[in-house]
């Protein structure tokens, strides 16, 4: 095995009567440039959501709706806390009641709306479009000073799709939302996603008055380089806001000790026995990131099992991914996160060492920012594919310096980094019952790639009454708490279906038939299984 050892050093930027030149630069953007398009790169932990609570503060926008989205529900929940904190005279939906003259901020996210639902006991007669229409036109949220806080996937959903909505109310919709500010924070997570250059066309031919693209590694593929050239924009960089050393700027990067190691990590007997060895060595809190979450599931259950015969159970073990996410846990000097890029976007989470799989250089510099926010950190890169050696002439560089060296070590972005290829609109969701640990999940038509599926499926879900689907999950022995939830959430986005499986040994590829004139569709497996799910 091949181990490369460097120090990055630390990272300033400078700062004058409060503001950053970057931020300065990109509100002055925002407020009198001409640009419909306006791309702000800028590293991790360097200010860039100060951006979007300076605006939402100080500018008067009673006029211009402000809509910030965020890709993953964490992340946008994690925002929406950080709002309620710093701002002053804010509301945010559904907690609070909404305040005439103040700003009043619409959390639109799944978990919000199903907190709404229990909450108000709203009739399950209401369809999507229904509820969806209700909440926005007559709750009074879109009042003045109107900000939404939501995820790209519903825009595409209600601007590209134009789903769940009258035509009546699309108008309406619009006319409330004419002229908006529109945020997409880490937007290099959707730029391959086959939707993403449509829907920032149309938002633009629409109701958006300027464009604010956000991320520390942006990426644009040339779907999305052929929109942006058909408007006025502006690019905003980070390198007039770094500062050489402490005394001229704030610290925001602290030191980082780097270790790339070389070898196949993919194989998971190996990467396996260099976790073991290398987990007790490392200052903790510590995460461990893979790129694939069927890799993480496949290792997860060995790697509890060998922590618990060597140390005697002493590791607090969570996990943080797209079908699991552990609740209520503190980072100390014993905890464990393991994680996939659901991890690696704006979680405040300040881990001591970090170990992860780095295939592409937009995840690699990603994740690294999620150590050395607040004090030293160690990062442990595994890579089987990157020839970092001829790019390496000493043992220490600057942040910015080492963060090149991946560009040019690693690979693109192939755009599945949180969002696979499609928006979650685009997706087909299910309830899978894992046979072997009893959890259940929610989790889109990938799930097929990952689980043999047991014989007796329910591919009717959608033509089944409330209280058939209930019974179903009442004969899976899960809590009623749970069963509630999984209900309210089919509601307002609606399961293709309920299954159980067995994680296999070998992922699959799974090809779609989207549906058809009876609005079935039929997933087809690498290993010649064949399932259809029948619509209503």
């Amino acid at each position: 095995m091949n181990s490369i050892k460097l120090h990055i050093e630390p990272r300033f930027v400078k700062e004058e009567n409060g503001f950053r030149p970057f931020q300065k630069r990109t509100i002055d953007a925002i407020k009198n440039s001409d640009a419909r398009i306006i791309m702000v790169e800028a590293p991790v932990g360097s200010g860039k959501s100060y951006i979007i609570r300076n605006l939402i503060q100080k500018y008067q926008f009673e006029d211009k709706p402000i809509i910030l989205t965020y890709p993953t529900k964490i992340l946008m929940d994690a925002q929406v806390a950080s709002m309620k904190q710093e701002l002053d005279d804010v509301a945010i939906w559904p907690d609070d009641e909404f305040i005439a003259n103040s700003i009043n901020i619409l959390n639109y996210s799944s978990s919000s709306l199903i907190r709404y639902l229990k909450r108000e006991n709203i009739s399950k007669k209401l369809n999507k479009g229904e509820l969806l229409e209700y909440l926005i036109m007559r709750s009074g949220v879109l009042s003045k000073k109107r900000v939404v806080v939501t995820s790209p996937d519903v825009l595409h959903i209600l601007i590209n799709l134009k789903r769940y909505c009258s035509k009546s109310f699309s108008r309406r919709l619009a006319n409330k939302l004419q002229g908006s500010y529109v945020f997409f924070d880490e937007f290099h997570i959707y730029t391959n996603l086959k939707h993403f250059p449509v829907l920032v066309e149309n938002l633009l031919d629409t109701i958006a008055l300027k464009i604010i693209l956000l991320s520390a590694t942006p990426y644009k593929n040339e779907k999305l380089k052929e929109v942006i050239k058909g408007f006025p924009s502006e690019n905003i960089n980070f390198s007039s806001s770094v500062a050489r050393s402490r005394k001229k700027g704030v610290e925001f990067n602290y030191p980082l000790d780097v270790e790339i190691e070389v070898f196949r990590y993919t194989d998971r007997k190996q990467s396996l026995d260099r976790l073991i060895e290398l987990v007790p060595k490392v200052k903790k809190p510590a995460a461990i990131i893979f790129d694939s979450i069927f890799r993480l599931q496949h290792l997860k259950n060995r790697i509890y099992k060998e922590f618990d015969k060597k140390f005697g159970g002493g590791y607090i073990i969570k996990e943080w991914h797209g079908m699991e996410k552990s609740k209520d846990f503190l980072l100390n000097e014993n905890t464990i996160v393991l994680g996939t890029s659901s991890i690696e976007v704006g979680i405040d989470m300040d881990f001591k060492t970090l170990i992860t799989e780095a295939s592409y250089w937009t995840s690699a510099i990603q994740r690294i920012g999620r150590v050395g926010r607040k004090d030293n950190g160690k990062v442990i890169l595994f890579t089987n594919a990157a020839d970092f050696r001829p790019l390496l002439d000493r043992d220490k560089y600057s942040r910015t310096e080492f963060e090149g060296i991946l560009k040019k070590s690693l690979r693109d972005p192939i755009g599945q980094q949180i969002g696979g290829t499609m928006f979650r609109g685009d997706s087909y969701n299910f309830i899978l019952r894992d046979i072997d640990t009893k959890k259940v999940h929610t989790y889109s038509q990938n799930l097929f790639a990952m689980y043999a599926i047991h014989d007796d499926y329910e591919d009717e879900w959608k033509t089944l009454d409330y209280e058939d689907k209930k019974e179903i999950l009442e004969d899976w022995c899960i809590g009623k708490n749970r069963i509630k939830e999984l209900l309210l959430f089919d509601r307002i986005f609606e399961f293709w279906g309920a299954v159980e499986g067995r994680l296999k040994s070998r992922y699959d590829r799974v090809d779609i038939g989207y549906p058809n004139k009876d609005n079935n569709f039929t997933l087809s497996i690498q290993s010649n299984d064949t399932y259809t799910f029948y619509g209503k």
